[in-house]
C-alpha cells in the first residue's frame, strides 16, 4: 500500500473516530448505537498501519486480490448494520403502536368520566 494512501486512510479513520466522540459529547447519538462505528475506525487505522494483515487473511481465505475481500467484508457489514436497524426499527414501531393505544385508552377513559361527572 501507497505510504500517502496509507496516511490518508490513517487520517480519515481518526476523523471519523473524533467527530463520533464529538457527538456523543454533545448528546447527539447514545454510545450503544455508536459502538460499532467506534470499532470500524479503530480497525480501519490498525489495518493501514499495518496493510499485510489484511493481505495475509485474504490469502487465508483463499481470494485472489485483496480488494475483493475488502468489499466481501463491506457488503458483510454492510448487511449486519442493515439487520440491526430493521430489527431497531421494528422494536420502535412496537413502542409507538403501545403508546399510541394507550393514548387512546386514556382519552377514552377522561371522556367516560367525564360523562359520568355530568350524569351526577
Amino acid at each position: 500500500m501507497d505510504f500517502k494512501l496509507q496516511i490518508f486512510i490513517i487520517m480519515a479513520s481518526l476523523l471519523s473516530y473524533l467527530y463520533i466522540l464529538y457527538d456523543i459529547k454533545k448528546t447527539k447519538v447514545n454510545v450503544k448505537d455508536v459502538v460499532v462505528w467506534i470499532l470500524l475506525s479503530i480497525l480501519l487505522i490498525f489495518f493501514s498501519v499495518f496493510p499485510s494483515i489484511i493481505s495475509e487473511l485474504s490469502l487465508l481465505i483463499d481470494f485472489q486480490v485483496t480488494s475483493n475481500f475488502i468489499f466481501f467484508m463491506s457488503i458483510v457489514l454492510l448487511f449486519f448494520l442493515n439487520f440491526r436497524m430493521s430489527v431497531k426499527n421494528s422494536m420502535l414501531e412496537k413502542k409507538v403502536k403501545t403508546l399510541i393505544q394507550e393514548i387512546a385508552i386514556s382519552e377514552v377513559r377522561e371522556q367516560l368520566q367525564e360523562g359520568n361527572k355530568d350524569e351526577a
